[in-house]
């Protein structure tokens, strides 16, 4: 051969799909750090599979679903419990309506350790049965970061809950896989990312220390109302203050 020959070099060998494959690694760890989303499954498994929804999509949509029912489920057992636990003040559907007003008011009282004063967000007794029930299902509290989505869609779920009761008595709730309770999950992300080291210390410690009684009778298909309603649930790591002008 003549010196000037071309020599072929082989190109380096890559990971097919890298960025799709990392996020469909993420997703099961992400019931810690992340939130899901149908768009982001969506676009890995047509990276992946381009003809057609895989195996694979299907599962992991299957245990996505799963997953958040556990949520729900759980929100709806621990407002039962708090109904339960109280009998004098939420006896009756006027006590439980009440309680339901004041605890999705302005900043979410419900989502506070002290929903007066807003002492520690997302301290709140029902959110952290929640999240408590989360930790028994995963049956660990470490491994993968603070459990960011997990938090998120703790208050999500109470919330559901609570507007289901709104009336007093429990109504049907749409389900949690709706545009509705998916924006509202997005903007408890963006606030529970904004939690301190110690903040994250004392809810997990707060969350380990409680424990869910047994499952309840919970209807098939609970459906509440989608009220509209100013965001305020950036509120919740800001600490005390005045409602905006704009409110």
């Amino acid at each position: 051969m003549s010196g000037n020959a071309t020599h072929f070099t082989p190109k380096k060998k890559r990971t097919p799909f890298p960025h799709t494959t990392k996020r469909l690694s993420l997703l099961f760890p992400g019931a810690r750090t992340l939130v899901p989303t149908h768009s982001a499954l969506l676009s890995a498994d047509i990276a992946l599979f381009p003809s057609s929804p895989s195996p694979v999509y299907n599962l992991v949509q299957q245990r996505s679903y799963e997953w958040k029912t556990s949520f729900g489920k759980a929100a709806f057992t621990a407002v039962s419990e708090l109904w339960a636990s109280d009998e004098y003040r939420f006896g009756t559907a006027l006590g439980r309506a009440e309680y339901v007003k004041w605890a999705l008011g302005w900043r979410k009282p419900f989502s506070w350790e002290n929903g007066y004063d807003f002492i520690n967000p997302y301290h709140g007794p029902l959110v952290l049965t929640v999240l408590a029930k989360h930790f028994d299902e995963a049956n660990s509290k470490h491994g993968y970061g603070n459990p960011c989505s997990a938090l998120a869609l703790s208050a999500t779920a109470v919330k559901r809950a609570l507007v289901a009761w709104s009336t007093g008595n429990l109504e049907k709730a749409t389900d949690f896989g709706t545009k509705v309770w998916h924006d509202i999950a997005g903007s408890y992300m963006l606030s529970v990312l904004q939690l301190k080291d110690d903040e994250w210390v004392s809810i997990i410690n707060n969350a380990l220390a409680l424990r869910l009684p047994g499952p309840m009778d919970i209807p098939a298909n609970p459906i509440p109302d989608n009220n509209s309603e100013e965001d305020d649930r950036s509120l919740l790591v800001s600490g005390p203050q005045l409602p905006s002008s704009s409110s």
